[in-house]
């Protein structure tokens, strides 16, 4: 009921952001489904009110606040994805997503951590939790992201991000 009342309440500041995106409902979903088997993998053992870590994505709180956000990443990647320099109308025209974002995160972000929070200080209290955590996350970091990160870097050593990386990743600081 709150997530539907999440996208009512956005049509006032701009509309419901997923709406403005080809399939953004779908597209989101299959974003959260890949961060879900990630976050399961990475908190491990870990089954707040008995359900997998991920299902916090689906509450009303937390998930309106997911597809929101998410969609509006779609549709801002889409709208700047061939656009070389950035005029201050084309930001003009962004405002009211940003102001309908900001709606809905006024409405649950407050909900949405205290939910996940609780649920990681539950998993945090077993003895020893915590480094599997830190473990689990640098394997799957080292086996799935570390080599594409480096040569992202070395591609675009051009670029703020790649030199930020380059220096973040060299010998010198890991």
């Amino acid at each position: 009921r709150r997530v539907r009342e999440a996208v009512v309440s956005t049509q006032s500041t701009g509309g419901d952001i997923c709406a403005d995106v080809t399939n953004g409902q779908a597209e989101a979903t299959k974003i959260k489904n890949i961060i879900a088997t990630g976050l399961d993998t990475v908190m491990g053992d870990c089954y707040p009110n008995g359900n997998a870590f991920s299902a916090l994505l689906n509450s009303e709180a937390c998930s309106a606040l997911f597809y929101q956000g998410t969609c509006y990443g779609l549709k801002t990647a889409a709208k700047y994805a061939d656009v070389d320099v950035v005029s201050y109308d084309m930001l003009r025209k962004g405002v009211s997503d940003v102001q309908s974002l900001g709606n809905l995160a006024c409405t649950y972000v407050e909900a949405c951590y205290n939910e996940v929070y609780d649920a990681v200080s539950e998993c945090a209290a077993v003895d020893g939790y915590l480094d599997g955590v830190v473990a689990r996350a640098t394997d799957m970091y080292k086996s799935r992201a570390e080599q594409r990160i480096r040569e992202f870097g070395e591609q675009n050593d051009n670029t703020i991000a790649g030199r930020l990386i380059n220096i973040a990743v060299s010998p010198r600081y890991t």
